[in-house]
């Protein structure tokens, strides 16, 4: 398996993301313009787990050649595997070797999505039959098909009545379907069309009313309403290749690979240009929040010298703090109250087979 398969199928399916959990909805409200300057706090990451980050963290699951996808609840962290084509969950603090398996056989599996009773992720496929699938957490059996004959879908939200995904549509000439949705249970039929836009969608995120997404071929970050609009809204533009967004407190952040920065703006827009969270960043990727911090992921040069980052999300007191170093092409990010969780793709000296499954405990 080459390094450059691995690259482009980077460009054309960089999901928390999910991808990391996708925060459903924003509480609190937005406030105040944003400006181009580093954002700045005396507050630090703390972590009970790991005293002094950077952290060691734990192998959760080792072996998962091409881990991607990664979602996180509570105790429990699932993700997916696209050489292997599975869906799988162990609890953060380990399953001895032996990850249960929620589904085998998927298509390019990429991003993954939970709420209180089920799993949803998507399966990329081939040649526009990408699918939206979803298993009960405690015993999948068969997985039921939400949507298919997908172009190229590449990240997932789910609020409390619906799956919402972006499609790359990375070979489909103009305007195309790039944000779409389907009840929970399924579509009865053809998927809601919620947003056209041009080819290169990718991360994504919803609020009680919004939904945000990042297109990579245009370099910028776009949003509509959830019930759709007729042309989405420009929400920032020059971003540098923005991979994944989240959305937390009445502010949206998103990562930018080829700007190497995080940023962000209010909900409610930019008033001028976006906040830079952290610059300098080497190719960031994955990016979530818990209750008081932003995460994210560095990939670096698709090698071993990959970082997990953090900030308060009150801001960065100077830079960013480090919660791990040393990994292979870290990729996505999640996190919860009791641990900060991350997939590793793997280096291409391996065949990718160092792939991993990665937590720290908070």
């Amino acid at each position: 398996m080459s390094r450059w398969w691995v690259i482009g199928l980077l460009a054309a399916m960089v999901g928390c993301g999910g991808k990391a959990v996708i925060d459903g909805a924003t509480s609190g409200s937005a406030g105040g313009g944003s400006t181009t300057s580093t954002t700045t706090s005396s507050t630090t990451t703390t972590i009970t787990g790991c005293a002094d980050p950077p952290c060691d963290p734990a192998v959760v699951a080792s072996g998962q050649q091409i881990a991607f996808g990664i979602a996180i609840d509570g105790a429990q962290v699932y993700w997916t595997t696209i050489t292997t084509g599975t869906v799988a969950t162990c609890p953060v603090t380990g399953c001895n070797g032996a990850p249960t398996l929620i589904a085998t056989g998927q298509s390019r599996p990429s991003a993954v999505a939970v709420d209180g009773t089920h799993v949803y992720w998507l399966a990329k496929g081939e040649n526009h039959d990408g699918k939206v699938l979803r298993c009960p957490k405690a015993d999948c059996g068969q997985p039921t098909i939400i949507a298919q004959g997908l172009p190229d879908p590449i990240d997932i939200a789910i609020d409390a009545t619906h799956v919402v995904w972006t499609n790359f549509s990375d070979d489909v000439t103009g305007v195309g379907p790039a944000v779409m949705s389907c009840p929970l249970a399924g579509c009865t039929g053809a998927p809601i069309v919620i947003a056209q836009d041009d080819p290169g969608s990718q991360g994504i995120a919803v609020t009680a009313d919004a939904v945000f997404w990042v297109n990579a071929k245009t370099d910028s970050v776009k949003t509509c309403s959830l019930s759709g609009c007729i042309q989405p809204t420009l929400f920032a533009a020059d971003q540098g290749r923005p991979q994944t967004v989240t959305v937390k407190d009445g502010v949206v952040y998103w990562t930018s690979t080829d700007g190497g920065e995080v940023a962000s703006c209010p909900t409610s827009g930019c008033a001028g240009p976006p906040t830079v969270v952290a610059a300098n960043q080497a190719r960031p990727i994955g990016v979530t929040t818990d209750e008081s911090n932003l995460y994210w992921a560095n990939q670096a040069d698709y090698g071993a010298e990959g970082t997990v980052m953090s900030c308060p999300l009150s801001g960065c007191s100077g830079a960013p703090t480090m919660i791990a170093s040393g990994q292979s092409n870290p990729t996505y990010v999640a996190a919860s109250l009791v641990a900060i969780c991350w997939t590793n793709q793997g280096t291409e000296p391996t065949n990718f087979t160092d792939g991993a499954l990665m937590c720290v405990l908070k």
